[in-house]
């Protein structure tokens, strides 16, 4: 026995000196892979981490980068170690490919845009938001088919180029694709590592003298975010459209408390949420920001994805009605006056698909341009307030303080006339104003003084510079045989007045207005104006009520129910009523304030032999209507869009007025004035867009409105349509109807996607190609048949999905982990057993 427990002895002392040496074993290969994670990490990360920054560098060097830019697409530790990323970026990606933010390093949350087309060339443009918003620098590829399904397939095409998105440039970029087919549709996108842009299309057109049939594109002007959501656009994206044509207001720069005040405003939130930046746009930063929530809106990424854009800068893009010299909107305490011209102009180019580089001036004010469509149509789209506008809002009583605040020299021309129409007609009710001594002497001076402004010969609107280029422009078209003239401009160019008196009397009352109708609207108006009252207590007296008419979202509570006349309404009546009774004029910042620079700019136009089309907006209401030479014969026609979201004056001057009066008044007033224009159509209550048809013999444009801009549930609810056309070599300009467009039925409920949203020709799509869109598709799905999956339009997945893909990328985490401690939990079981059968052979 002792000698047995000797052995015992001794075989135990055996097992610890092996135990010690495998202790000294393992802590020796710990330390040699210690070293080891050392070493890799001292060179970068390994070979391929390596090979992908080289890669990197080249391509930054080849842009003219210096430095090395920061590697978008490196993988941390815990991704190694786990290895779930790779399942949830498949699983992120599958989930927002309709978003285009598939990567956890870089989004494009700002979609894409292509714009400025010319015969084989497109700017395509898009912005980079980085998840590190310290990074210099950003390499991004982009692509170019002719098909839309090699772009959205998993396995994308070899890129054409690659360009870097630069901190320096708010990370936006733009690319001048060279070498297009001529009537061409091509589609395209951009993609850094993983993460893809959503898919845009754009048209090539055709070069001078080829044969070109048919154009279809879109006009449009003055989206206010505060004011509504951009459901015009959305509208106009379900058209196959060659282009559209922005003429102005593209984005607004006032602050969250102006234009509309946050009791108005549609989309509004306490600060940081809301309007960015909540106060006005003044320096570089201001303007990037506001570009940036404009381009955020689902309408507009879908109309900007959908078809190229020609644009040009109206007033609020900088600051409201500005000049060579400053702007109504540029105060005291904003700096200087070029300083802030510059950083709006920079920015502009910056955000848009414009043809700018480098973006500097003189490249930002002298900003007219031509484009050509075949030998159908010309372009020629204007610049009207920074090259050479005189001041429009010089007081032509400058020495006289008419607001009584001190300084005369802050007067405007609208603010001193209605200060001294009240004046003259200070305690004399309306009814009396034709017999009372003074009144109409007084209105007449009135009348000469403000014409003799605004026929001032030395005020400018275009300058010498830009009305030759025009004058040489319409001369090259003759001689290349192009058939129609189009101008893209911002201002209305017809005379606004308004005659309420022919159309209360039935001398110029609309044919289809009863006499029932206009005794309702002659008491409405006598009742607004306080027709027998001479002085504000007597006017309150009498209890005088009207009927809500303004549609503006934020009255809504206030139509068809009877609201009480103020005595501002009643000022406010009584100040335009005697406007329109004594013809004077009070529209300074339109072309009507500049009437002999608009009486240049139509002689311009004299070579086209009346195949000319002008465009306008700024007023936020729809005009149509020709202007005829000394003849008779027509010079041009015009057609006026109305807002994208902008309030019209429905809102203001006049929102007690029902639109049949005011509008059949402007139509009374615009005949009557006996200058050479004609206007035929007015309509003061909607938004929307004017969408043109062009053909070699017809000029059909239709004015097509939204029902409302106050919720994101839309429809298309009405259109009107006028056509210029050539008849026997004379022109004729004649109201028309409005066609629905191939493969789409906008006028019904909601509406359908134009067939090349699914890649498929007509009669081939699947059931999926038409998808109704009784809500815009920000919530709708936009996918074909299976075959024909597109992922074309820019939405927001819904939360529920969100927090789907969150709860399924943490149980593929939290599962992967607890699989790898269960395996390492089974292997120490295993080597505990092993030891414990190995000491049972031993004993």
């Amino acid at each position: 026995r002792r000698e047995r427990k000797k052995a015992r002895g001794g075989r135990r002392e055996e097992r610890g000196r092996r135990q010690e040496e495998g202790g000294e074993k393992r802590e020796e290969e710990g330390k040699r892979r210690e070293e080891r994670r050392e070493r890799k990490k001292a060179s970068g990360g390994g070979r391929i981490r390596e090979k992908m920054k080289r890669k990197d560098f080249e391509i930054a060097q080849r842009h003219g980068v210096q430095g090395k830019p920061q590697h978008v697409n490196s993988r941390t530790s815990w991704q190694r170690m786990y290895q779930v990323p790779l399942f949830a970026a498949i699983l992120a990606s599958s989930i927002q490919r309709g978003e285009g933010a598939t990567g956890f390093h870089v989004s494009f949350l700002h979609g894409v845009a292509s714009g400025d087309p010319l015969p084989g060339s497109v700017i395509i443009w898009t912005r980079v938001t980085p998840r590190d918003p310290t990074t210099s620098s950003i390499p991004v590829h982009w692509r170019v088919s002719g098909s839309a399904r090699a772009l959205s397939a998993d396995n994308l095409p070899p890129p054409n180029g690659t360009v870097m998105a630069l901190q320096v440039n708010d990370y936006v970029l733009k690319v001048d694709v060279k070498g297009l087919e001529e009537g061409k549709d091509y589609f395209y996108c951009f993609a850094v590592g993983p993460s893809r842009s959503p898919i845009g299309r754009f048209r090539v057109p055709r070069g001078a003298g080829a044969r070109v049939d048919r154009l279809r594109y879109a006009v449009m002007s003055c989206s206010n975010w505060g004011w509504g959501y951009f459901n015009v656009y959305e509208a106009a994206a379900r058209y196959d459209l060659d282009f559209w044509m922005h003429v102005g207001d593209f984005l607004y720069e006032n602050g969250q408390d102006v234009y509309p005040s946050p009791a108005q405003a549609v989309r509004f939130a306490p600060p940081p949420l809301g309007l960015q930046p909540p106060h006005e746009a003044i320096t570089l930063e201001d303007y990037r920001a506001r570009h940036a929530l404009y381009r955020q809106d689902p309408g507009l990424q879908s109309l900007s994805a959908s078809a190229a854009l020609i644009a040009i800068w109206d007033d609020h893009e900088i600051a409201n009605n500005p000049w060579t010299g400053g702007a109504l909107n540029h105060n005291p305490g904003e700096g200087e006056w070029e300083d802030r011209k510059v950083n709006a102009i920079r920015a502009y180019h910056e955000w848009m698909p414009t043809r700018a580089e480098p973006l500097a001036p003189p490249v930002g004010p002298k900003f007219f341009r031509s484009f050509v469509f075949g030998d159908l149509a010309r372009l020629l789209v204007l610049e009207t307030r920074l090259v050479n506008r005189t001041n429009g809002e010089a007081d032509p009583f400058p020495l006289e303080d008419d607001d009584g605040d001190g300084d005369p020299s802050n007067e405007t021309p609208f603010g001193s006339l209605a200060v001294r129409v009240r004046e003259l007609l200070q305690g004399v009710a309306p009814r009396d104003w034709e017999q009372t001594p003074g009144v109409l002497e007084g209105a007449e001076r009135l009348r000469k003084a403000f014409t003799n402004y605004s026929e001032d010969e030395n005020k400018l609107l275009l300058g010498e510079e830009q009305l030759a280029w025009l004058r040489s422009n319409v001369e090259g078209m003759q001689q290349e045989g192009t058939r129609w003239l189009i101008v893209g401009q911002q201002l209305v160019m017809f005379d606004m007045f308004q005659d309420f008196d022919a159309v209360l009397d039935g001398s110029a009352a609309p044919a289809g207005m009863r006499p029932e109708r206009r005794r309702e609207l002659r008491d409405l108006l006598q009742n607004v104006t306080g027709w027998g009252c001479t002085n504000r207590a007597s006017c309150t007296s009498q209890r005088r009520t009207y009927m809500g008419v303004d549609p503006t979202a934020y009255k809504a509570e206030e139509l068809g129910k009877e609201q009480e006349v103020t005595d501002e309404d009643r000022e406010v009546a009584r100040l335009f009523y005697a406007l329109s009774k004594f013809e004077i004029p009070s529209s300074f910042d339109s072309w009507q304030g500049y009437a002999v620079e608009r009486q240049r700019f139509l002689s311009s136009l004299t070579a086209a032999r009346g195949r000319a089309v002008v465009y306008g907006g700024d007023s936020h209401n729809s005009w149509a209507g020709v202007h005829r030479r000394e003849d008779g014969s027509i010079l041009c026609a015009e057609y006026d869009t109305t807002s994208v979201s902008s309030s019209g004056n429905e809102n203001w001057p006049l929102p007690f007025l029902p639109a049949d009066l005011r509008e059949a008044a402007l139509l009374a007033g615009g005949r009557s004035r006996g200058k050479g224009q004609e206007l035929r159509y007015v309509e003061m209550s909607s938004r929307g867009f004017v969408l043109v048809d062009l053909n070699a013999e017809r000029h059909h444009g239709e004015f097509v409105f939204v029902d409302t801009v106050a919720s994101s549930s839309f429809n298309i609810s009405k259109c009107d349509a006028w056509d210029l056309v050539i008849d026997k070599s004379r022109l004729h300009f004649k109201p028309s109807t409005c066609e629905s467009p191939r493969h789409a039925l906008p006028y019904e409920s909601g509406g359908q996607l134009p067939w090349w949203h699914c890649d498929c020709q007509p009669g081939t799509c699947g059931h999926g190609c038409y998808p109704r869109v009784s809500s815009p598709v920000r919530e709708t799905s936009d996918s074909c048949s299976e075959d024909n999956s597109f992922a074309m339009l820019v939405r927001k997945p819904s939360p529920g999905t969100l927090m789907l893909a969150l709860v399924v990328c943490f149980l593929v985490a939290g599962g992967s982990m607890l699989f790898l401690r269960l395996r390492q939990a089974r292997k120490e079981l295993s080597n505990m057993l092993k030891y414990d059968r190995h000491m049972e052979e031993e004993l």
